[in-house]
């Protein structure tokens, strides 16, 4: 997660040449970090906050965003990148920029063939083959279950909801069965595992 703010010079809105107008600071800057985004790697900037009145250069504009990569090698590439450009960027205008980086979830990685093997069986056999897909390529949700894979090995596993509207939506709504499939895969995952079957 990332905090950025661009710092210019409030003045009148009709006396531009006065002031520094940190919103088309911003606006170029945000153009940019969006220029980042490519397969692997992903760049969000989800909140823009700035200005206080119409006939007001703003004085101040707030960003707040996520990277996302496959890697914490490419994390920190991306993270440097963008720190350099809101550097750059709102120099460029007479502004200045300042970012923060907030550490989120570690990546989730099934890397333990055995027990994914174990939990795909188990599903199978819960579940019925029909039912059960695997991902085969990687997503950029992230989850908190990362920081369980990095104290111990694990897998992680989607239950389907079957919500018309994707997550994070305000009108998701999972089928009322979907807890009962989720109750069912995890007792039986829990088990196996508790009797050896692995």
């Amino acid at each position: 997660m990332f905090n950025i703010k661009v710092i210019g010079k409030s003045s009148h809105g009709a006396q531009r040449n006065k002031g520094v107008d940190s919103i088309e600071a911003a606006s170029h800057l945000i153009i940019e970090l969006l220029k980042m985004n490519q397969p692997g790697q992903v760049v969000t900037v989800g909140k823009f906050i700035s200005g206080t009145a119409r006939n007001i250069l703003a004085g101040e504009a707030d960003l707040q965003g996520i990277i996302r990569t496959f890697g914490v090698n490419e994390r920190e590439k991306l993270c440097n990148q963008a720190e350099k450009l809101t550097r750059e960027i709102p120099a460029k205008f007479g502004a200045k920029g300042e970012c923060e980086f907030i550490s989120g979830a570690p990546g989730v990685i099934n890397d333990n063939d055995k027990i994914n093997s174990f939990v795909e069986k188990i599903a199978r056999e819960t579940l019925g083959s029909e039912h059960v897909k695997i991902i085969e390529t990687p997503t950029m949700i992230s989850e908190d279950f990362g920081f369980y894979i990095m104290a111990k090995t694990g897998c992680f596993y989607h239950i389907g909801a079957e919500s018309e509207y994707p997550l994070h939506s305000d009108k998701f709504l999972p089928k009322d069965d979907s807890i009962i499939t989720a109750s069912a895969i995890h007792s039986a995952v829990v088990t196996n595992f508790n009797m050896g079957l692995i």
